[in-house]
């Protein structure tokens, strides 16, 4: 509900004294204009008016920003203004429940702020404001720009005042008073003027009945001047329309009406458009006595103006719906067009009642840089105001708050047909998506640009001619060239010569007419001259006449895979051809087990036959040496025994020097170069001598006129990529072991055989092919690797890597002093032996020193002896045997059922498994086949004596 503002004090000697000026009604004067739109201005406001207060209505004498002439007192804000004293603001007019509801706030003109100033005469009468109003809230004014529209309020009065001072208004009310002192004479003259006015005119009083009419209003209306004096208007024109009627009542309340265009229609069917104005004229006391209306026939004009319309909305449509930006400016540089387009670019609301001095405001210009501010003489539409002819301009519009837009502007000035410069017109094409596409683009090309030449796979392209187009930078590292070596080139150029045959023969047909390959087999050669190994895969790209234009290929290193593959298959080799020569060891030492005991017992008997004995002691040599050849089976296959302590490296090569030069004899020169500080390595002393000495003698071999043998020792760390290359490595500390030789060298299609169980390059009977196969066993059982790189004519290195000793090494236990022939003793021992003769010849053995002998044939026939009541004093059983229970498994169970009880281990070959956990983990309990009868003696008697010492130290001591 709108709030009505209360009456002042002095309604009634203001109300008068607004008479008395005589300005109300009044026609527009330059000066209130002036001031209405300094005030707009000085305060950035679209609308200032003076506002002069009525008995009913507020009036305008000037306005800026609003057309309407007249509102009702009702909803005025200046009907509030003049109760203040000072300046009335209204800052947000929806917040304010004075106004929430006033239909200027909610519809029409929606003001949301107001500031009004009131107008005050000499008297202290408020006869209206100076106000400021827009639709948008705005803080109120400061306490300076207050005191400025009030000062802007003085004057507005003095010019009121200076108005009515020089005479206008007086000689106007005299005018008045005459006119009525002269009544007689200005009816006659109002005759003359209704006969001739050239607009239709009619007088009427307070109940619209006619009191005069002119000649053109009685034509218009069809109606006898005799007859209608006195009459009722619309009694004489009833079809006349309704709201004609409510108007004339608003009017005789004292509101001046004037519509610019209204439609009257008339009985026979004819329609004017007209101009309908009413004014109530007054009284000599000043009363209300009645209306005048005028009519003006305006069908010519309304049929220009419509057409001139027309043709405006059609043009402005045809400037709102050009996508490109509009704007102009006047002859004086001032802005005065903006088409939606432009707004737009420019972040500027459509819709908004932004006054064209303000636009500039409200963006920034740049140059094309986006960084560059645009100075004014660069702006297309000040370059096309002062004569230039722009085209083609790039620049960047940037709204606060909004996306910037890339436009490109062109642009001239306006004549008209005499040359007279009208303005300046330019119009911008925004380009800020094609551009966003093209960096897009640009971007996308760059990373495929990248993906392509800095992927890490070789990658090619080749035109319809095989020609090579393109290429990915790991391609030319690969290859070894630069980039304009490659380019225009065949492609089969860097194929090796089968390679480049097969292609143009085989594969590329076959591409043709499938377009696509797929891991192709290929060589390159690169500029260095090395050969790779690849697998090619191509696709091909096809044109508008379906034939192949290019292809893109894929090229996969494989060189480094296949070696692997080579070294699989190596290691996969050797191991079946060590669990191959194990098992044949296994069953080899057997054999020389059962026929070592035979000879060993039948020798105690031929003690007085000289010759029978000699035979014996040679049939005793040969099985021994048959039993070295196992060992060094054994060895290679990594299932000998190794009894392990701490060893300092260059302190056992040294100690080797006499040895290794009455090997080599006086025509090969030894040389060592053995780095300081060398740390120690946990190996078997015997076959870390024994390797050397077999390397030595391999070395004087490949030197039958002489050379020199060099041996180094150096700490080394292999790395991860070192252990991937090569096979069963461990990356770590390694103490590095080199015999290097000066020889014929081992040819390179057979170098990697160099570790296979009899192969050898020396003549026939010149070698067993066993030296380098027992080393790489060995070294590999050790933990370690080892390497041979070999080249013609220039010598053989063969490295030995031994894992470094940890920091805290354990202490070397002192090597058991060689068994003599113990005595035996009475003792009860159970033999557990799956092989029949040699378990005959254990238990024959056994006898011989006096044992008492219980036998199994496995182990589950040991445990149920185990279980049973018999004495046992130890356990001697093999190790490896079936039915479902070993050696291992057996002493555990013993353990069990028989703590304490000694136990002796036997084995043709000692699996790397069991010889380092449980209870094989100590090489003191154990004897390998084909075993002596004094080692046999020596760990039996050593074992029950063990066991005795635990015993007796278990005892109560007296006391």
């Amino acid at each position: 509900m709108t709030v009505v503002a209360a009456l002042p004090p002095d309604e009634a000697g203001r109300i008068a004294a607004l008479r008395r000026y005589a300005v109300l009604d009044s026609a527009p004067e330059a000066c209130f204009d002036r001031i209405a739109r300094l005030a707009a201005r000085k305060f950035q406001v679209p609308i200032a008016l003076i506002s002069l207060i009525d008995e009913n209505r507020q009036w305008f004498k000037a306005n800026c920003g609003l057309d309407v002439r007249e509102t009702s007192r009702d909803v005025a804000f200046c009907a509030h203004a003049i109760l203040e004293g000072g300046v009335f603001m209204v800052a947000d007019a929806t917040k304010d429940p004075r106004f929430a509801d006033n239909p200027l706030v909610t519809d029409g003109l929606k003001i949301r702020f107001y500031a009004g100033a009131p107008l005050v005469n000499p008297e202290g009468h408020r006869l209206g404001t100076l106000c400021l109003i827009d639709t948008v809230p705005r803080p109120c004014l400061s306490d300076d720009d207050q005191i400025l529209l009030s000062e802007l309020a003085a004057i507005v009065v003095d010019q009121i005042e200076m108005r009515y001072a020089t005479g206008d208004v007086l000689r106007e009310v005299e005018t008045r008073i005459k006119a009525e002192d002269e009544l007689a004479s200005a009816e006659q003259q109002l005759g003359i003027f209704f006969e001739y006015a050239p607009v239709a005119v009619a007088m009427f009083d307070r109940d619209i009945r006619y009191l005069a009419a002119s000649r053109r209003w009685l034509q218009l209306f069809d109606l006898d001047w005799q007859g209608v004096v006195g009459r009722d208007h619309f009694a004489c024109a009833p079809y006349l329309p309704d709201d004609w009627k409510a108007r004339y009542a608003h009017c005789l309340e004292g509101h001046a009406l004037e519509s610019e265009e209204d439609t009257l229609m008339l009985p026979d069917g004819r329609s004017h458009w007209v101009h309908h104005q009413s004014r109530p004229w007054r009284t000599r006391d000043g009363a209300i006595g009645g209306l005048i209306v005028f009519l003006e026939i305006i069908d010519t004009h309304h049929h220009a103006v419509e057409k001139l319309e027309r043709h405006r909305r059609f043009m402005e449509a045809v400037l709102q719906s050009i996508q490109d930006g509009i704007v102009a400016c006047d002859a004086e540089g001032r802005l005065s067009l903006f088409n939606d387009a432009a707004r737009r670019m420019h972040g500027l609301d459509p819709e908004a009642p932004l006054p064209p001095s303000d636009w500039a405001a409200h963006y920034s210009l740049y140059e094309a840089d986006g960084t560059t501010p645009l100075a004014m003489e660069r702006i297309p539409l000040y370059r096309a105001l002062n004569g230039e002819t722009v085209v083609g301009q790039e620049m960047v519009i940037a709204p606060p708050e909004r996306p910037r837009r890339q436009v490109v502007a062109t642009g001239s000035a306006m004549h008209d047909g005499d040359g007279r410069k009208l303005g300046a017109v330019a119009s911008m094409h925004d380009v800020t998506r094609e551009q966003t596409a093209q960096a897009r683009y640009d971007e996308a090309s760059e990373r495929y640009r990248q993906l392509y030449t800095k992927t890490p796979v070789m990658l090619h392209s080749i035109n319809r001619e095989g020609h090579v187009i393109s290429v990915s930078d790991h391609w030319l590292e690969k290859l070894g060239y630069d980039r304009e070596e490659v380019i225009g080139r065949k492609s089969t150029d860097f194929l090796t010569p089968d390679s480049a045959r097969r292609a143009v023969e085989e594969v590329l047909p076959a591409f043709m007419r499938d377009g696509v390959c797929h891991d192709v087999p290929y060589q390159v050669r690169t500029k260095g001259g090395d050969v790779l190994d690849i697998l090619l895969s191509a696709v091909a790209e096809y044109g508008g006449d379906g034939q192949v234009v290019r292809s893109m290929a894929v090229l996969i290193d494989v060189t480094d895979r296949k070696a692997m593959q080579q070294q699989l298959i190596q290691a996969q080799k050797m191991e079946s051809v060590g669990q191959l020569t194990g098992g044949l060891a296994h069953d080899f030492n057997n054999l020389l087990g059962v026929i070592l005991g035979n000879l060993q017992l039948i020798e105690r008997s031929l003690r007085d036959d000289d010759r029978g004995t000699r035979r014996l002691n040679a049939a005793i040599n040969a099985v021994e040496r048959g039993a070295e050849l196992t060992r060094r089976l054994l060895a290679f296959s990594r299932r000998q025994k190794l009894e392990t302590v701490s060893v300092e490296p260059n302190a056992l090569i040294e100690g080797m020097s006499d040895m290794l030069k009455r090997t080599l004899g006086e025509e090969i020169s030894l040389h060592y170069r053995l780095a300081a500080e060398v740390p120690s390595v946990r190996v078997d002393v015997s076959q870390l001598e024994s390797a050397l000495l077999n390397l030595a003698v391999n070395a004087r071999d490949a030197m039958p006129k002489g050379g020199t043998l060099t041996i180094e020792s150096q700490r080394v760390h292999l790395d991860h990529e070192f252990a991937a290359r090569e096979h069963e490595v461990t990356p770590g500390d390694y103490v590095a072991i080199a015999v290097a030789d000066t020889g014929i060298g081992i040819p390179p299609e057979v170098l990697h055989k160099a570790f296979e169980p009899f192969f050898t390059t020396k003549e026939i009977g010149r070698g067993s092919g066993l030296g380098l196969s027992m080393v790489y066993g060995f070294i590999k059982q050790s933990g370690g690797h080892v390497r041979v790189d070999s080249e013609m004519d220039k010598g053989t290195t063969i490295r030995l890597y031994l894992p470094v000793e940890p920091s805290t090494p354990r202490d070397a236990e002192d090597p058991a002093e060689e068994a003599q022939d113990f005595a035996g003793g009475r003792e009860i021992i159970l033999v557990v032996e799956d092989q029949d003769d040699v378990r005959e010849i254990a238990v024959a053995l056994l006898e011989d020193l006096g044992y008492a002998v219980l036998q199994a044939r496995c182990g589950r026939e040991g445990l149920t002896t185990l279980q049973s009541d018999r004495p046992i004093d130890l356990l001697l059983t093999d190790i490896v045997m079936p039915g479902g229970i070993n050696g291992t498994q057996l002493a555990e169970a013993a353990r069990g059922l028989r703590p304490g009880l000694p136990i002796v281990f036997t084995t043709g070959y000692a699996e790397a498994a069991v010889l380092h956990e449980g209870e094989v983990k100590k090489a003191s309990n154990l004897v390998t086949k084909p075993y002596r009868r004094v080692d046999l003696a020596a760990k039996i008697r050593q074992a029950l004596e063990d066991r005795s010492e635990t015993v007796a130290s278990a005892l109560p001591v007296a006391g």
